[in-house]
């Protein structure tokens, strides 16, 4: 079965929570849903990005494929934390050619990792022209690119798992730019705007900030949904799953609901800090501010969350809607499906939206 721009393209997210699945059909201008789901993952499969149990995490995808009637064999898959370096670096102008030449040299200065150890690619974004120092009337005159490197580990495991569930990955992007892809889908009357879109998955919080439609500023914070629930397991000596649900505001009674709001708010707290630390450093280098937060994830569900942010940080914040201009028939899917699984998917829908001639 060989590759054409036609050919059908399933978008995967694997968290350490849970898989979602996204399968679109693009009509026109606009995509149509044709799947979604998702399957929960047991608690701490993954740690750092990796698992110790892989076959386990093929079954749970090969599972979500055969529950939602998935054909395609071809998958766009993405990854997240600390195995992953994204950077914008300013050098010295020259081909694209070129810098695929020498990018492996040029990179090893910020990654923190061994050269030999990471799969690098690179986007240049524009020339940058720098002012004529006092003893000179020349320019220097250079580009600025956009370094992306990722640990050969988690790529390769992650491409083993899909291969044992029968999908082939044809391209492999990050969770920071799926976001991005998906509310350039959703919002395209914001692309004037400074926006932030903040996805908070289980243990990872994917910070993207938005300028005139490209990427401003990425960062992905080790902290996440689970802050919230590993609290009220330690707290009210509950299971992973109660607590899960009293973060949802499930199983909330009388005698544990003042101390859960707590709970909420103290790592709602943490969280906007870290939140807060890349908003600044953005608005000090850009001179420019965020003037509106985009919240998607799992723990996007929490009651007041939005609130608890907008006023720690003094911004408005809204939760993205993955499906905002996707068309959905709901005599397929039933609306209160779609309600619960839309903050979860914004990532997997960013995925579903590439094409294969993004992966040229």
């Amino acid at each position: 079965m060989g590759l054409s721009k036609k050919s059908q393209l399933v978008g995967i997210d694997i968290g350490s929570h849970s898989i979602k699945i996204v399968q679109l059909l693009q009509k026109k201008k606009q995509f149509e849903l044709l799947n979604a789901g998702l399957v929960p993952l047991p608690e701490n499969t993954f740690e750092d990005g990796m698992t110790k149990n892989p076959n386990l995490v093929s079954e749970a995808v090969k599972q979500l494929i055969s529950s939602e009637k998935i054909k395609t064999k071809f998958a766009v898959i993405s990854i997240s934390g600390e195995s992953v370096v994204i950077k914008k670096i300013n050098i010295p102008k020259m081909s694209e050619q070129e810098l695929a030449e020498s990018i492996k040299m040029e990179a090893e200065q910020y990654i923190p990792f061994d050269i030999k150890d990471v799969n690098i690619d690179f986007t240049i974004l524009g020339t940058v022209v720098k002012e004529p120092d006092a003893e000179s009337e020349d320019t220097d005159e250079q580009m600025e690119v956009l370094l992306v490197a990722a640990k050969k580990d988690i790529i390769e495991q992650r491409e083993s798992i899909l291969l044992n569930a029968g999908l082939k990955p044809v391209v492999f992007d990050l969770d920071v730019f799926a976001a991005k892809n998906n509310f350039s889908l959703n919002y395209d009357e914001k692309m004037d705007e400074v926006v932030s879109i903040v996805n908070i998955g289980a243990s990872v919080t994917n910070i993207g900030i938005i300028e005139g439609g490209s990427a401003g500023f990425t960062r992905d914070i080790l902290l996440g949904g689970n802050k919230f629930t590993e609290t009220i397991q330690k707290q009210l000596k509950v299971d992973y799953e109660d607590a899960e649900k009293m973060k949802l505001g499930l199983n909330v009674t009388e005698d544990n609901k003042d101390k859960i709001v707590s709970i909420i708010m103290e790592d709602t707290d943490v969280i906007a800090s870290e939140i807060q630390k890349s908003i600044e450093f953005y608005s000090t280098a850009a001179n420019r501010n965020v003037e509106k937060i985009f919240l998607s994830g799992g723990s996007s569900k929490i009651s007041g969350i939005n609130q608890l942010l907008s006023e720690k940080l003094g911004v408005s914040v809204e939760t993205l809607d993955p499906l905002k201009k996707v068309s959905v028939n709901k005599k397929i899917f039933d609306p209160e499906y779609i309600d619960y699984i839309s903050p979860m998917i914004a990532i997997a829908t960013g995925l579903a939206i590439r094409r294969f001639d993004d992966s040229d």
